[in-house]
């Protein structure tokens, strides 16, 4: 099985095979920690299933994939495959499980839920070719504007309570580290899209962090690329994000602590992955047809 998630023409989007399942990919180790992570998927184009907080419209298709490394399940709950390439392995705690939604024992459902011949080719994100880019309105204050258009930040960006708020269809790129801690948030409207760009393809490391996501479209409007110098991104956010993240280099951190769940709303493809804490990772299998 052999799946290519790459940059399509002139379009960045995320491509997924759809005989993978949804959900999150990672070229090394999968970690998910403590007894509240759970995995599964829905529909965003599918009324029947579109809604991933409705516990009668998600489905068994939350997937995991590892290409050559571990994908440790702990005491988690997996609606979904787990899929291994052949230098790749899985376990499973004593309280883990993986298999169908009304699977309601431990381990294994069965067989079939594991497929050990996993492969992918993936493409590095190179840096996006901006003819004529503008910096966001607003920059240096507490309010950012991205309306149409092609934007650029040669730099870090290190934002504690400002909002940057996507009012059109917007391509941002962050050359350097990009961190929005505290109160601040980024917040899209509808029928607005973000495809926001960290990094740069040589040079030094950079790291990318979220405090509040507010996305009023599909995971499909909010799409972050992690070019080779990103090598981390991390959400421990409030509620909920929505949104997919590709970042063949870097080590996503989901979760964290506290008694609220969050939700994780989208497709993930990175490096490695640590899932924590109260977190719902729910796969949009809509991205697969983008």
């Amino acid at each position: 099985m052999l799946v290519v998630l790459h940059r399509a023409g002139a379009t960045d989007i995320l491509e997924l095979a759809p005989q993978t399942g949804p959900g999150l990919i990672a070229k090394q180790d999968v970690v998910l920690k403590g007894n509240y992570v759970r995995l599964d998927s829905f529909d965003s184009s599918e009324p029947a299933h579109d809604d991933p907080l409705d516990a009668n419209e998600i489905k068994a298709g939350g997937g995991v994939a590892s290409f050559a490394g571990n994908i440790s399940i702990g005491h988690g709950a997996v609606h979904g495959r787990i899929f291994t390439g052949t230098n790749g392995t899985f376990s499973l705690g004593a309280l883990g499980s993986v298999g169908p939604l009304d699977w309601t024992g431990l381990g294994l459902y069965s067989p079939d839920w594991q497929v050990s011949n996993y492969e992918f080719s993936l493409v590095d994100v190179t840096a996006p070719f901006f003819p004529a880019s503008f910096t966001p309105t607003g920059s240096g204050t507490n309010y950012w504007v991205l309306l149409n258009g092609d934007y650029l930040v040669n730099g870090n960006v290190d934002l504690n309570h400002q909002v940057i708020l996507v009012a059109g269809h917007a391509r941002l790129h962050i050359t350097g580290n990009f961190h929005l801690r505290g109160s601040s948030e980024l917040k899209i409207l509808p029928g607005a899209a973000l495809r926001l760009y960290v990094g740069t393809g040589t040079g030094p490391e950079s790291a990318t962090s979220f405090a509040k996501i507010s996305n009023a479209g599909s995971a499909a409007s909010f799409i972050i690329y992690g070019l080779p110098s990103n090598k981390s991104i991390a959400w421990d956010g409030e509620g909920s994000f929505s949104g997919a993240i590709y970042a063949p280099q870097a080590t996503m951190l989901l979760g964290g602590g506290g008694a609220d769940v969050r939700h994780f709303i989208g497709a993930c493809v990175v490096n490695e992955a640590v899932l924590s804490g109260r977190l719902h990772f729910h796969g949009d299998e809509a991205l697969m047809r983008q």
